[in-house]
Protein backbone atom coordinates (compact mmCIF):
# COMPACT_ATOMS: atom_id res chain seq x y z
CA UNK A 1 0.00 0.00 0.00
CA UNK A 2 1.30 3.46 -0.85
CA UNK A 3 2.01 5.90 1.94
CA UNK A 4 1.05 8.95 -0.10
CA UNK A 5 -1.42 9.92 -2.79
CA UNK A 6 1.26 10.08 -5.48
CA UNK A 7 -0.06 8.52 -8.66
CA UNK A 8 1.48 7.97 -12.02
CA UNK A 9 1.22 10.66 -14.65
CA UNK A 10 -0.93 8.32 -16.77
CA UNK A 11 -3.71 8.48 -14.17
CA UNK A 12 -3.50 12.28 -14.15
CA UNK A 13 -3.65 12.57 -17.93
CA UNK A 14 -6.54 14.81 -19.04
CA UNK A 15 -6.64 12.91 -22.34
CA UNK A 16 -7.24 9.63 -20.50
CA UNK A 17 -9.99 11.22 -18.41
CA UNK A 18 -11.77 12.62 -21.47
CA UNK A 19 -11.42 9.26 -23.23
CA UNK A 20 -12.90 7.33 -20.30
CA UNK A 21 -15.76 9.82 -19.95
CA UNK A 22 -16.52 9.58 -23.67
CA UNK A 23 -16.48 5.78 -23.62
CA UNK A 24 -18.68 5.73 -20.53
CA UNK A 25 -21.27 8.14 -21.91
CA UNK A 26 -21.30 6.41 -25.31
CA UNK A 27 -21.87 3.07 -23.60
CA UNK A 28 -24.70 4.42 -21.46
CA UNK A 29 -26.55 6.08 -24.34
CA UNK A 30 -25.51 3.82 -27.19
CA UNK A 31 -26.09 0.35 -25.75
CA UNK A 32 -29.46 -1.11 -24.80
CA UNK A 33 -30.60 -0.82 -21.18
CA UNK A 34 -28.84 -3.49 -19.14
CA UNK A 35 -25.62 -3.47 -21.18
CA UNK A 36 -25.38 0.30 -21.09
CA UNK A 37 -24.56 0.18 -17.39
CA UNK A 38 -21.04 -0.91 -18.39
CA UNK A 39 -20.40 2.78 -19.04
CA UNK A 40 -20.78 3.61 -15.35
CA UNK A 41 -17.40 2.05 -14.48
CA UNK A 42 -15.18 4.38 -16.58
CA UNK A 43 -17.20 7.42 -15.49
CA UNK A 44 -16.91 6.32 -11.86
CA UNK A 45 -13.15 5.85 -12.20
CA UNK A 46 -12.70 9.38 -13.56
CA UNK A 47 -14.95 10.90 -10.87
CA UNK A 48 -13.10 9.02 -8.13
CA UNK A 49 -9.77 10.38 -9.45
CA UNK A 50 -11.17 13.91 -9.39
CA UNK A 51 -12.37 13.46 -5.82
CA UNK A 52 -9.00 12.09 -4.67
CA UNK A 53 -7.08 14.84 -6.47
CA UNK A 54 -9.44 17.48 -5.12
CA UNK A 55 -9.05 16.37 -1.50
CA UNK A 56 -5.29 16.01 -1.98
CA UNK A 57 -5.10 19.55 -3.32
CA UNK A 58 -7.33 20.82 -0.49
CA UNK A 59 -5.13 19.12 2.14
CA UNK A 60 -1.92 20.53 0.65
CA UNK A 61 -3.46 24.02 0.38
CA UNK A 62 -4.71 23.89 3.99
CA UNK A 63 -1.29 22.81 5.26
CA UNK A 64 0.53 25.53 3.32
CA UNK A 65 -1.96 28.17 4.46
CA UNK A 66 -1.72 27.08 8.09
CA UNK A 67 2.08 27.05 8.17
CA UNK A 68 2.90 29.90 5.80
CA UNK A 69 2.45 32.62 8.40
CA UNK A 70 4.98 30.99 10.74
CA UNK A 71 7.69 30.14 8.21
CA UNK A 72 10.90 31.68 9.52
CA UNK A 73 9.03 33.91 11.93
CA UNK A 74 9.17 31.97 15.14
CA UNK A 75 11.70 30.37 17.35
CA UNK A 76 11.24 27.99 20.24
CA UNK A 77 12.34 28.62 23.81
CA UNK A 78 11.51 26.05 26.49
CA UNK A 79 8.88 24.47 24.25
CA UNK A 80 7.03 27.73 23.63
CA UNK A 81 6.84 29.61 20.34
CA UNK A 82 8.28 33.08 20.04
CA UNK A 83 7.46 35.18 16.99
CA UNK A 84 10.35 37.18 15.57
CA UNK A 85 9.90 39.39 12.49
CA UNK A 86 13.09 39.99 10.52
CA UNK A 87 13.59 42.60 7.83
CA UNK A 88 16.71 44.00 6.21
CA UNK A 89 16.67 46.96 8.61
CA UNK A 90 15.49 45.57 11.94
CA UNK A 91 14.43 42.66 14.08
CA UNK A 92 11.14 42.82 16.00
CA UNK A 93 10.13 40.43 18.80
CA UNK A 94 6.46 39.91 19.68
CA UNK A 95 5.94 41.46 23.10
CA UNK A 96 3.09 39.13 24.03
CA UNK A 97 5.38 36.14 23.54
CA UNK A 98 7.98 37.65 25.87
CA UNK A 99 5.30 38.36 28.49
CA UNK A 100 3.89 34.83 28.13
CA UNK A 101 7.35 33.27 28.59
CA UNK A 102 7.92 35.36 31.72
CA UNK A 103 4.42 34.71 33.07
CA UNK A 104 3.56 38.42 33.09
CA UNK A 105 0.24 39.99 32.08
CA UNK A 106 0.88 43.71 31.69
CA UNK A 107 -2.02 46.11 31.68
CA UNK A 108 -2.54 49.16 29.52
CA UNK A 109 -0.63 51.39 31.95
CA UNK A 110 2.34 48.99 31.93
CA UNK A 111 2.42 49.03 28.15
CA UNK A 112 2.38 52.85 28.10
CA UNK A 113 5.31 52.82 30.54
CA UNK A 114 7.19 50.50 28.20
CA UNK A 115 6.65 52.95 25.34
CA UNK A 116 7.92 55.80 27.52
CA UNK A 117 10.96 53.91 28.82
CA UNK A 118 12.04 52.29 25.53
CA UNK A 119 10.70 54.87 23.09
CA UNK A 120 8.19 54.44 20.30
CA UNK A 121 10.80 52.57 18.22
CA UNK A 122 11.87 50.29 21.08
CA UNK A 123 8.34 49.24 22.03
CA UNK A 124 6.08 49.67 19.03
CA UNK A 125 2.31 49.79 19.39
CA UNK A 126 0.22 49.96 16.25
CA UNK A 127 -3.51 49.38 15.91
CA UNK A 128 -4.37 45.95 14.54
CA UNK A 129 -0.80 44.67 14.93
CA UNK A 130 0.64 42.89 17.98
CA UNK A 131 3.01 44.98 20.10
CA UNK A 132 6.69 44.38 19.38
CA UNK A 133 10.06 45.04 20.98
CA UNK A 134 13.13 46.05 19.04
CA UNK A 135 16.27 43.98 19.50
CA UNK A 136 17.84 46.48 21.92
CA UNK A 137 14.62 47.13 23.83
CA UNK A 138 13.87 43.48 24.53
CA UNK A 139 17.40 42.94 25.84
CA UNK A 140 17.11 46.03 28.06
CA UNK A 141 13.66 44.95 29.28
CA UNK A 142 14.94 41.49 30.17
CA UNK A 143 18.05 42.92 31.87
CA UNK A 144 15.80 44.94 34.17
CA UNK A 145 13.60 41.98 35.14
CA UNK A 146 14.19 39.97 38.34
CA UNK A 147 12.40 36.84 37.11
CA UNK A 148 14.27 33.56 37.19
CA UNK A 149 13.51 33.04 33.50
CA UNK A 150 14.60 36.50 32.29
CA UNK A 151 18.42 35.98 32.31
CA UNK A 152 18.09 32.66 30.48
CA UNK A 153 15.76 34.18 27.90
CA UNK A 154 18.06 37.19 27.44
CA UNK A 155 21.13 34.98 26.96
CA UNK A 156 19.27 32.77 24.48
CA UNK A 157 18.09 35.77 22.47
CA UNK A 158 21.56 37.35 22.43
CA UNK A 159 23.65 34.26 21.73
CA UNK A 160 21.45 32.17 19.51
CA UNK A 161 18.71 34.21 17.89
CA UNK A 162 20.15 37.69 17.32
CA UNK A 163 23.68 36.41 16.66
CA UNK A 164 22.40 34.06 13.94
CA UNK A 165 20.22 36.76 12.40
CA UNK A 166 23.17 39.21 12.35
CA UNK A 167 25.39 36.56 10.75
CA UNK A 168 22.78 35.98 8.04
CA UNK A 169 22.59 39.72 7.40
CA UNK A 170 26.41 40.03 7.22
CA UNK A 171 26.62 37.18 4.69
CA UNK A 172 24.06 38.96 2.54
CA UNK A 173 21.38 36.31 3.01
CA UNK A 174 17.76 37.43 3.03
CA UNK A 175 15.97 37.65 6.38
CA UNK A 176 14.14 34.51 7.33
Amino acid sequence: MRASLDVSSVQKSPFLHVLFLAVGFLAIWGLPWPRGLVGVAPIGWVLSRWIVFGFSHFKRHAYEKACAEWQGKYFEFDGMQMRIECTDEEVRVAADDIFRLLGVQPGEADRRRLVMSHGAVGYRREPGVPDTFSEEAVLAYLAGRRDKQAPRLRAWLERQVFANLRARRERGLPPQ
